[in-house]
């Protein structure tokens, strides 16, 4: 079983097998954030899209990866998105590592969007646009 994810760019189709163990509740939750800094948490990265919901520049501090995490981010209004991840941890774009500790910021194009999944020590974005 997997979820399929749509990259409208390249129209590309990726698949993600996803194993749950227990009892899965819930839905999808859109959360708007204005302020300059959000520090999220490990309830904030159980799907839940994190909104940029105004034209500045916003920074997610990422918590300690799990392999349960599933969260996105969206950029609505045209403000960079800055992903930070937490010390020695580190983000794999297009399959290569950023580095520990090195945050993945946005372009700032209205639209742009990232969906990462957390893994025990780590984070994998899935593919988009616009991200360094």
């Amino acid at each position: 079983m997997g979820f399929l994810f749509a990259q409208t760019v390249k129209t590309e189709i990726h698949a993600i097998d996803v194993i749950a163990s227990g009892e899965v509740i819930g839905g999808t939750k859109l959360l708007p954030n204005e302020t300059a800094t959000v520090a999220l948490t490990a309830d904030s990265c159980l799907n839940i899209i994190h909104i940029n919901n105004d034209a500045d520049p916003i920074e997610y501090d990422l918590p300690v990866a799990e392999r349960r995490f599933i969260t996105s981010f969206l950029d609505d209004a045209g403000g960079a998105i800055t992903l930070d991840p937490n010390g020695s941890e580190y983000i794999v774009v297009d399959g290569v590592s950023a580095g520990a500790g090195t945050a993945v910021v946005s372009d700032g194009t209205r639209g742009r969007y990232a969906v990462l999944i957390g893994r025990n020590g780590y984070w994998v974005m899935l593919p988009a646009t616009g991200w360094e």
